[in-house]
């Protein structure tokens, strides 16, 4: 009974303190209205039980002199300055009162505690402060690209005066961690000490700093006796001045078989300014190509328009050495120095690089012309303004070598027949009708190069015909040429080199292609004229001419077609046999018709 009579005094005790803390919170509360709990503080300024309107007039100052002030970050003992305007900060002073009225009154079952606790416990809130995330992140990238540095193999500083050549120390990488950088600088930006630091990742030193001691010992030997180093070429010699050596000289790594190492190097841009243009026109030589030396004039002639044959014809050695050129090259001068300088050597034979001519003296002598493979010959009327067309574009084309799986081309090696680089208007077949263009009359060329390369036995990749017959060429062995559409195209199928001659009288030209032969024998079949036809009448209006009178200004000339046959007879095995077949329009008879008066 009276156990019971003191829980009932316990409880009743409990409820009372109970009333009295719940009463104590409704009064405090009601105290606080409207205003900052104790205790509070922004950005170091006590704003305790202010209104908000008193809150905003105290950090207001604080703002603006906040707003202008720099933050300095050091990085490995340099600092690096970020002005707020440069990445538009601003302080909301108003989002600021609203925090440090928030505190206590954040709705969270705690809070009447934190209400408590204002009573003795002092907050600090921050200011609320915004910036352009991207400038920021541009700046921050600014500072890394300053400060990061790839490992360094060290250096010399060498005394001009004395000679005397200092190493430099070896450093390793420094690495920047972005984030870390960028979250710094933020909290910094928040809390505003006035500076921050990060700290680098420093990798270790590649090489130790005794190798490039003992680099800088022979750099230095290798002044100490300032007379040079001299370089010797095939037409002369060159010194590279102690001057310049030093100016060149530096520190590498390399990692091979021994391990990671410094090795002294020499800058090749240095040695390019100093002495490049002297080591040209001391050292430098141009390559010789291997030639052939085969005559213009073939052996024999050769001219038959109809069926015939043709056999390769031998010919004496025809191979004439070449040689290698040399080109200065400062790289390689670089590293030829470097070994000079660390092997005590003051004097040696330049290393130069080789330069290998066009045609070089093994490819050309395995492949060298044995025989006569092909030769034609056209002609022409002395005196007549296409023989000069003919004979410049002869003259062009003569000496022209061939790898094997090469294609000729006649337009690639001529480029524009044009008045300019020395052709003249000759008569040329334009829609039907022989007209003087500048280079007409080349198509003779082209004819007798064609016959050539088909009794050579080579591929024969493209040609045309003329519309109509021309009695001076072969029937169905002729080529038409305009630039760049119609050419004569062959391909080298042989495994030598072939080399095409030509030469020129005042009534002929001739085109010879040596090489050596597949074939033993090449021969022409000539059909029988087929599907012929009457020549095409066109009839043209002239004023100039009395009505009813006519006049044929072109005579004109039946068409047909013909084929011929191109056996290939090799030593040994079967004969190939290819048909070229020729059709020819023929030539308009072109009459003018007189519509004038009489």
């Amino acid at each position: 009974m009276s156990l019971s009579r003191a829980v009932r005094t316990g409880l009743l005790a409990l409820a009372g303190l109970v009333v009295m803390a719940s009463t104590f919170v409704v009064v405090l509360i009601a105290a606080q209205t409207g205003e900052t709990m104790p205790n509070t503080r922004v950005a170091g300024v006590d704003v305790s039980r202010m209104s908000p309107e008193e809150v905003r007039a105290t950090i207001a100052p604080v703002a603006v002199e906040r707003s202008a002030l720099p933050v300095t970050l050091t990085i490995g003992g340099t600092e690096h300055v970020l002005v707020p305007s440069s990445i538009a900060q601003a302080i909301d002073v108003d989002a600021s009162v609203r925090v440090a009225l928030d505190r206590g009154r954040r709705g969270s079952p705690l809070a009447f505690i934190e209400r408590l606790t204002s009573l003795w416990v002092t907050v600090d809130l921050p200011l609320v402060v915004a910036w352009d995330e991207r400038a920021l992140g541009r700046w921050v990238d600014g500072v890394i690209a300053d400060t990061e540095r790839r490992e360094d193999a060290g250096g010399f500083t060498i005394d001009p005066a004395s000679g005397t050549v200092t190493a430099i120390e070896p450093q390793g990488a420094l690495r920047l961690d972005r984030e870390r950088v960028m979250r710094t600088i933020a909290r910094e930006l928040v809390e505003r000490a006035g500076s921050a630091t990060v700290e680098a990742e420093v990798g270790p030193a590649p090489v130790g700093m005794a190798e490039v001691e003992a680099l800088a010992a022979r750099l230095e030997d290798a002044l100490a006796e300032r007379t040079g180093h001299v370089l010797i070429g095939e037409a002369g010699r060159l010194e590279v001045p102690d001057e310049l050596l030093a100016s060149a000289a530096g520190v590498g790594i390399v990692d091979d078989a021994a391990g990671r190492r410094a090795v002294l190097v020499l800058d090749p841009a240095v040695l390019e300014r100093g002495i490049g243009a002297t080591a040209r026109r001391t050292f430098d030589r141009e390559p010789v190509a291997a030639r052939f030396a085969l005559e213009r004039r073939p052996p024999i002639d050769f001219d038959e328009p109809g069926t015939t044959s043709f056999e390769p014809v031998p010919i004496p050695s025809a191979f004439i050495e070449g040689r290698d050129g040399a080109r200065f090259d400062p790289e390689r001068l670089a590293a030829q120095l470097a070994r000079m300088v660390v092997e005590g050597v003051r004097e040696a034979p330049i290393d130069l690089e080789v330069v290998e001519p066009e045609l070089p003296n093994d490819e050309a002598r395995r492949g060298a012309p044995t025989h006569l493979l092909g030769t034609f010959t056209t002609y022409f009327t002395p005196g007549q303004q296409r023989n000069t067309n003919i004979r410049l574009l002869a003259d062009i084309i003569d000496g022209a070598v061939v790898a094997p799986g090469e294609q000729f081309s006649i337009n690639e090696l001529s480029g524009p027949r044009t008045c300019d680089v020395g052709y003249v208007p000759a008569g040329t077949i334009v829609a039907g009708e022989l007209i003087d263009t500048c280079g007409g009359g080349v198509s003779q060329f082209g004819t007798t190069t064609f016959n050539a390369a088909f009794f050579a036995g080579v591929r024969l990749d493209q040609w045309k015909a003329h519309s109509w017959y021309i009695s001076r060429y072969p029937m169905g062995r002729e080529a038409t040429l305009t630039y760049p559409s119609l050419d004569v195209l062959f391909t080298n199928t042989t495994e030598g080199w072939l080399v095409v001659r030509t030469a020129h009288t005042d009534r002929s030209v001739t085109v010879s292609i040596y090489g050596r032969p597949r074939y033993a024998r090449v021969t022409a079949t000539l059909g029988t004229p087929s599907d012929v036809r009457a020549a095409p009448v066109r009839r043209q209006p002239d004023p100039a001419l009395p009505e009813g009178v006519e006049r044929v200004l072109q005579a004109g000339g039946g068409g047909f077609a013909i084929e011929v046959v191109r056996g290939l007879e090799p030593v040994d095995g079967p004969i190939v046999q290819e048909r070229l077949r020729t059709v020819y329009l023929g030539q308009p008879r072109i009459v003018a018709v007189g519509t004038g008066i009489g």
